[in-house]
């Protein structure tokens, strides 16, 4: 029964990704035929603005100005899930965990459950969202991360004195 099932999933999974691949071949033909209507359309108008310059006449109202950048082709800054909510989660994870937690290994968690932390260093864009939220969450010196104002497990805490005494090295 279970590989019955477990075909299925994979069948499934084959198709899912066969149609992403698809649609991304779609995504990338019509955002080339964009740029090359926006060039061709800055052409005219450019074409249609110096006309009516060379005429001394008006140009009419639906004449666009130049550069004009379609909707698709703009920079869209990808949306993040909200940062306490994050910090959260990831106090969760730790506790779960009972020792502190790297940042790659709350990365790699969250990532497991389907939250994705979206940036050019996703990693960092976590810390970031983190070290915003330092009444949830704290950096530890070592380089984990424990929940703030709790107190650490003894080789924790004791890890973290000789750190900040400079006994040991990060």
């Amino acid at each position: 029964m279970s590989d019955v099932a477990l075909r299925n999933a994979e069948a499934k999974a084959a198709e899912a990704r066969r149609i992403l691949d698809e649609n991304n071949k779609n995504i990338e033909m019509l955002r080339q035929q964009n740029a090359l209507l926006s060039v061709e359309l800055n052409n005219l108008n450019e074409f249609i603005r110096m006309w009516h310059d060379m005429a001394g006449i008006p140009a009419p109202l639906h004449v666009a100005p130049l550069e004009i950048q379609l909707d698709s082709e703009r920079r869209k800054r990808p949306k993040n899930p909200n940062k306490t909510d994050i910090a959260r989660t990831c106090v969760e994870y730790i506790r779960k965990a009972g020792r502190p937690l790297s940042r790659k290994e709350l990365f790699d968690q969250l990532k497991m459950d389907g939250i994705i932390v979206r940036g050019k260093n996703e990693e960092m864009v976590l810390s970031t969202m983190l070290w915003r939220e330092k009444e949830i969450i704290q950096r530890l010196r070592s380089g984990g991360y424990w929940p703030a104002g709790e107190v650490l497990p003894a080789a924790e805490a004791l890890r973290e004195r000789e750190l900040e005494m400079g006994e040991i090295g990060p």
